[in-house]
């Protein structure tokens, strides 16, 4: 999610785990419901946000696995820009596990990212134009 006011700034997650990694709002997808609805639906749950998140356009697709109970899980994760105009975000959700934190553009390159596949989109992020960020 892209803020608005005092300058260009991300919203990532950290969530509360032994290695203090970052991460985006993701979640799943609700039958029925469109990817853009999912993604405003779980950035309002994950982040505790209360005005309104502008879903924009796709701007990256990770995949990835994990075993789960001796089964391998297989994930696709869209990402999606996200504008809004209310910034202030409490600093932990409310399941007390979600730590919120904004980044500016120079700390893309060092930020601890529980996977390194996203700091590519968080550069497209930070370079996509604001007029760019909410077209579909």
């Amino acid at each position: 999610m892209m803020g608005t006011g005092g300058g260009r700034r991300a919203l990532l997650l950290s969530r509360k785990r032994v290695e203090p990694l970052i991460e985006l709002p993701k979640g799943h997808v609700e039958p029925g419901e469109s990817l853009q609805s999912a993604a405003a639906r779980e950035l309002r749950e994950e982040t505790g946000l209360q005005g309104e998140a502008i879903i924009g356009r796709e701007i990256g697709v990770i995949q990835y696995s994990f075993g789960n109970s001796g089964s391998r899980v297989h994930k696709t994760l869209r990402i999606f820009l996200a504008t809004t105009r209310n910034q202030s975000l409490p600093v932990v959700n409310d399941s007390g596990r979600v730590l919120l934190r904004w980044i500016k553009s120079e700390e893309v390159e060092t930020v601890p990212l529980v996977n390194e596949d996203l700091r590519p989109i968080l550069r497209t992020a930070f370079a996509t134009p604001p007029a760019e960020r909410t077209s579909r």
